[in-house]
């Protein structure tokens, strides 16, 4: 037995006005019996209970979950999916009998629930698909709520680049941060593009850059001085196996042969260090390692 169905069960037996959620608060689960056990000392402040993450591409389960946050004493699915006495087909037909989906309540809902654990990079990519395939009436509104967590992470670059953590949000973070949703929205389909919404567009300088492009910019993107001077150093530290392998892939490199070169060898030999030498190698001199299964390891 589940915890939740145990918690219908409870509900069912003791009616009472609790959410899922805060059923921790009241009872305890004891995982040997399969049973919630009521508390001595009800109500205690320090628990907090917690359901796992849903993304909405599972639809239903996403509505369950959207359900147990909102209705109270729950005693079954068939209880949880009736409003004002009449059991809807769906969980989602549900959240939409109760309003929970009216208004961008729920893409709200969902974004200010994965801002409080979710990296910036994956807020963009979830408020990416609201925007691809949920509808939203109103996604300047979202953008307008989220666009300082959907930006933090550029924010923070930012002020590492200036060394000066006084940098605030500004129109031009904010359009990076656009410009990075429209990437998404290509890497979802090459036809979708943030022109789509034209409110959110003009708020944004961005320029649309093929994904394969912003990829290939990316591996541009360093400082080769820096990078250079790294190899050389390196390069003084190889052993005499690792002096050979590389020896054997600068040769086929630059006279721009066919290799396929095994390293093997037992943890801490070095070959992570000589992989990361060669890629300097590479790098140094302005091409590109593509495409990247050229180095191929057995790692024990």
């Amino acid at each position: 037995m589940t915890e939740l169905i145990s918690y219908f069960l409870t509900s069912a037996e003791n009616p009472n006005q609790w959410l899922y959620t805060d059923f921790p608060g009241k009872y305890t689960w004891n995982a040997k019996l399969k049973m919630w056990k009521r508390r001595v000392l009800s109500g205690r402040e320090d628990t907090i209970g917690r359901m796992n993450h849903i993304p909405m591409i599972q639809s239903e389960k996403h509505y369950l979950r959207l359900l147990l946050t909102q209705r109270v004493g729950v005693s079954s699915f068939e209880n949880l999916r009736t409003v004002n006495g009449v059991q809807c087909p769906t969980f989602h037909d549900a959240c939409v009998e109760l309003g929970l989906l009216a208004n961008d309540k729920e893409w709200e809902r969902t974004l200010r629930e994965a801002s409080g654990y979710q990296m910036p990079y994956k807020l963009r990519d979830l408020f990416s698909i609201i925007l691809g395939f949920c509808f939203p009436s109103d996604p300047l509104a979202l953008w307008n709520k989220f666009r300082d967590d959907l930006c933090e992470d550029i924010l923070r670059a930012e002020r590492q680049r200036q060394a000066d953590r006084r940098v605030k949000y500004s129109d031009a973070i904010y359009s990076e941060g656009l410009r990075r949703i429209d990437a998404c929205l290509q890497e979802l389909s090459p036809q979708r593009s943030l022109m789509e919404f034209p409110m959110l567009a003009e708020l944004s300088l961005f320029e649309r850059v093929p994904v394969l492009d912003q990829l290939l910019r990316a591996e541009y993107d360093y400082n080769i001085a820096e990078l250079r001077a790294r190899y050389k150093h390196h390069r003084q530290m190889l052993n005499d196996d690792q002096l050979n392998a590389f020896r054997i892939f600068r040769k086929a490199y630059k006279n721009d042969e066919s290799l396929l070169q095994f390293i093997d060898g037992p943890a801490g030999t070095g070959k992570t260090f000589l992989y990361n030498l060669i890629l300097d190698y590479v790098d140094r001199s302005l091409r590109l390692l593509w495409p990247p299964q050229l180095l191929v390891s057995q790692l024990y």
